[in-house]
């Protein structure tokens, strides 16, 4: 695999930009449609100051608490420490992220109900493929990993090995374009829960973006709209 962008946020504090990674590629905010939650840095650790409640945890609205950095071809492997705050309904690493409705996540809910979770986002729609459901302690810091290949997405929790999911069309997020990697923070409401918003508690740190080209690469999308600087 090739390394696409790595960041550990040792700069200064922020609370409107995540500035450039080590690796020296900017990081974005997405989407490009209004809303969008600004992301900053505390004491090392990339975090949401001020989430935007336009979430997606609804299922229906366009995910905005969303962060993204580099551009990498076919298979993604995307890996980050996250601290989940008590009140954040859930955290997550995204991977090849084409545009605000074209992506891949592996996310954590705040619940033991929930757990470990894959979703895919394609045209704008959702589908939760799988779920495992181990313990998730509120405050405790979890490194998340997921891995796209041609034909499957692998989740991990502090490298063992979590849900795994067959994609079948037109499930191919995937692109044959780069696609971008980041991370994601959830607020708003979820389901019954009580999460209301995150006032900014939850952490990101060790962030690591890999990719490796496929021969022939994967199915073309043909969308791409891009993410808004915010450096």
């Amino acid at each position: 695999m090739t390394l696409i962008a790595s960041d550990t946020f040792t700069r200064a504090n922020s609370t409107t930009s995540l500035g450039n990674a080590d690796t020296g590629q900017p990081w974005s905010i997405a989407p490009l449609s209004p809303g969008g939650a600004l992301w900053g840095i505390d004491s090392g650790k990339a975090y949401v100051p001020a989430p935007s409640m336009a979430s997606f945890n609804d299922y229906s609205g366009v995910p905005k608490n969303i962060a993204v950095v580099g551009a990498g071809i076919d298979t993604h492997d995307v890996s980050a420490d996250i601290t989940l705050s008590a009140t954040s309904p859930s955290v997550g690493v995204v991977a090849k992220y084409v545009d605000e409705n074209n992506f891949v996540m592996a996310m954590i809910y705040n619940t033991t109900s929930y757990g470990i979770q894959p979703v895919v986002r394609y045209l704008g729609g959702f589908t939760f493929p799988a779920l495992a459901t181990p313990t998730v302690t509120k405050g405790a810091t979890y490194t998340l990993r997921v891995e796209v290949t041609a034909t499957d997405i692998n989740v991990y929790r502090d490298g063992t090995p979590g849900p795994t999911t067959t994609l079948t069309a037109p499930h191919h997020v995937m692109s044959a374009a780069p696609a971008a990697a980041g991370l994601y923070l959830g607020s708003g409401t979820l389901g019954s829960g009580p999460y209301t918003n995150d006032p900014g508690d939850s952490r990101f740190d060790n962030f690591t973006f890999n990719a490796t080209p496929v021969p022939g690469g994967f199915r073309h999308v043909g969308l791409s709209r891009g993410a808004r600087s915010v450096t």
